[in-house]
């Protein structure tokens, strides 16, 4: 028995120090030529670029050194997403970028996630289309902002969410509301997305789990279907409302495994989505060697709540939110593995999180 406690003590002690070494590590664009050149799994470079700190080089020069060391797009993609320096673009960087065989949707993900001083002059324009810069491209330069196709984020500076604007009055059916203010305000109803997807761990998680003995873990996650949601949200701080039945029993029959109904706002969480091209992910319970959880303790945002009316309530942030996929989801279930149905949005602005 001694010397089972005495493995085992070992075992956490190695791994408090690798998570501890792990901690202090930031990543550079030369960490991920290196592990492209050790040839590493895509999967595993892009774990490891999620859940680390950085320093990327995502100057035009940078970008192109990537491309010139076989750095995937898709990884170079995943490593712009956590960038938090990313230098402002000009009309020369997307030409340099072009001619150096940077690809279209690497360009437009970089307009996306940049500031931009583009010049879109007559002879600009002809500029850009005789050293052959794809029209796409140039479409988004003459307007960053409207390109939703290369990443979940947008350019320029965006409005403040007013503060002072009266609670809607005109609600009909019960829900969650998105208060849109521009270019007029609007109240769009969040549509629920019902899942039954569940997996466990991908495949650097489950090597990861698999040389640690069991130590460092393996989550369960549920799926949506979609890289993005259907409903797109731009806004740096969004505003909700949520309007419950009459007798306070349903919003839009979410009960799905609880004879109670729907109280309030309280009862539901705000989860952030892990995205790839399979679709979105959410994790809801973790197991380890040493530990197993259950519930959504990973990517949870907190969030403020006031009370209009007795069916109404204003949900509200008081912080900027992040750019990501999101959904709400009710939370008063006693079985999350079941059939889950989440109120999902795209949120679309210039925050990214700093790490």
């Amino acid at each position: 028995m001694k010397k089972l406690i005495s493995i085992l003590y070992c075992a956490f002690v190695m791994f408090q120090g690798i998570k501890h070494a792990n901690a202090q590590e930031s990543l550079n664009n030369q960490s991920i030529v290196s592990m492209v050149g050790a040839k590493l799994d895509n999967t595993i470079i892009i774990n490891k670029i999620k859940s680390s700190t950085n320093s990327f080089d995502f100057s035009t020069d940078g970008i192109i050194g990537l491309k010139g060391q076989k750095v995937s797009d898709k990884i170079i993609s995943e490593m712009m997403l956590v960038s938090k320096n990313m230098p402002s673009l000009n009309n020369e960087d997307v030409i340099k970028m072009h001619t150096n065989k940077v690809g279209k949707d690497l360009i437009l993900k970089k307009i996306n996630l940049s500031k931009c001083n583009f010049n879109t002059s007559t002879e600009s324009l002809i500029a850009l289309k005789n050293a052959g810069v794809p029209d796409p491209v140039v479409k988004v330069m003459m307007n960053p902002s409207t390109n939703s196709s290369a990443s979940n984020t947008v350019s320029g500076d965006m409005k403040d969410h007013p503060i002072n604007i009266p609670a809607p009055t005109k609600l009909t059916s019960p829900g969650i509301y998105y208060e849109q203010f521009s270019p007029k305000v609007d109240y769009i109803m969040v549509e629920p997305t019902t899942t039954n997807q569940t997996k466990k761990g991908g495949f650097g998680e489950s090597m990861g789990n698999h040389y640690s003995g069991g130590i460092s873990g393996i989550s369960t996650k549920v799926g949506l279907a979609g890289e993005h949601s259907s409903t797109t949200i731009e806004d740096k701080r969004p505003v909700f409302y949520f309007y419950l039945s009459i007798d306070g029993k349903d919003i839009n029959e979410v009960k799905e495994s609880t004879y109670d109904g729907v109280a309030s706002p309280k009862e539901f969480v705000l989860v952030k989505a892990t995205t790839s091209k399979s679709g979105r992910q959410i994790q809801i319970a973790r197991k380890s060697a040493f530990s197993q959880e259950e519930g959504f303790a990973k990517g949870v945002v907190d969030f403020k709540i006031e009370k209009v009316s007795n069916r109404l309530y204003k949900v509200y942030f008081e912080n900027d939110v992040p750019a990501g996929e999101y959904a709400f989801y009710y939370n008063k279930s006693s079985d999350q593995k079941k059939s889950l149905k989440l109120y999902d949005f795209s949120l679309r602005n210039n925050i990214t999180v700093v790490k």
